[in-house]
């Protein structure tokens, strides 16, 4: 029991350590970041299929386009995924990206900034619980 209590506690804190990771990331990514609008110009389709070859979801992600500080056109596709587009091309959205690396930009939103770094904290807390009851047990 205690040996599986040691094995959950270290899951705990490597998504402990995952999460703080993302976090410091996020933030420094916000302290630095450019505003800009983006207008989304596409939509990249992502398909996931089961054994047998048929699709079982679909998913898509928008490409946005925006012009840098120098004025230069960028595009890059979000890691915001929808599985039926709401919003259609044309539509301008706020991005955020770092003036080194304005190919890796970002929709302004909490799932793009955030949602990692709460996943994997939640992941920690229950990994955490599990190894207490199994130690407690």
């Amino acid at each position: 029991m205690k040996r599986a209590a040691i094995l959950l506690s270290a899951c705990g804190v490597l998504c402990a350590i995952m999460a703080l990771s993302y976090y410091y990331s996020s933030h420094y990514f916000l302290n630095n970041a450019i505003t800009s609008i983006g207008t989304i110009i596409d939509f990249e389709k992502v398909e996931s299929f089961d054994e047998t070859g048929s699709a079982i979801e679909v998913q898509f992600f928008p490409m946005i386009e925006f012009n840098d500080t120098q004025g230069q056109a960028v595009q890059f596709v979000a890691n915001i995924s929808e599985d039926n587009p709401q919003q259609k091309k044309g539509t301008q959205v706020n991005i955020l990206y770092l003036a080194e690396q304005p190919h890796k930009a970002k929709i302004y939103s909490w799932q793009s900034l955030w949602l990692e770094t709460v996943v994997l904290v939640l992941f920690s807390l229950v990994f955490f619980t599990m190894a207490a009851f199994r130690f407690y047990r």
